[in-house]
């Protein structure tokens, strides 16, 4: 079995309506072009965030999830090191990826994935263990980033995610 931690109700319902508006809102004003084509416009990196409010559940619910890791899968200290809120609109999905790849990210130890809303498709694949997990707001995966995965097409609504990264290298975290 896959080493993974899983965890329905991590975030508050009012905490991901709070994020998602916040994503809705703001990510064409703070949203920008991405080396990957792909997420270009369409996410919004922790550090542009410009809300106290907004950053405050961001780095409660990272730093939350970097203690869980901690307590079920690591053996150390975990530093959150990229996060971002993304929207998926309708036909969206991700080829299987890892995360940790290519190796100017193998410092990536894990991933997380905390869903803000539901939608028709869009469920995370992890297709070697015949695993997907729906969207289902509130609810937190985080799994090692060597992990081979992808998104489903999103069938109908936009999938609004806050998707982070976590190391053991200090110089490596995200202020």
């Amino acid at each position: 079995m896959m080493p993974m931690v899983a965890e329905r109700g991590f975030l508050a319902a009012d905490d991901c309506e709070t994020l998602s508006a916040y994503l809705e809102g703001n990510v064409r004003r703070l949203g920008r072009e991405n080396i990957e084509p792909f997420f270009s416009w369409r996410q919004i990196n922790y550090a542009n965030v410009d809300r106290r409010h907004v950053k405050e559940i961001m780095d409660a619910a990272r730093n939350g999830v970097a203690a869980r890791l901690c307590e079920e899968l690591h053996d150390g200290v975990l530093y959150p090191e990229y996060t971002d809120l993304v929207l998926w609109r309708e036909d969206q999905s991700m080829n299987i990826h890892r995360d940790n790849l290519p190796s100017n990210f193998e410092h990536r130890l894990y991933s997380s994935i905390l869903y803000l809303t539901e939608c028709e498709g869009g469920a995370t694949v992890f297709p070697e263990l015949g695993i997907e997990v729906p969207p289902e707001a509130g609810k937190m995966i985080a799994y090692p980033s060597s992990t081979p995965h992808g998104v489903r097409r999103v069938a109908a609504g936009k999938r609004h995610t806050m998707a982070s990264w976590y190391t053991a290298d200090i110089d490596r975290r995200e202020p």
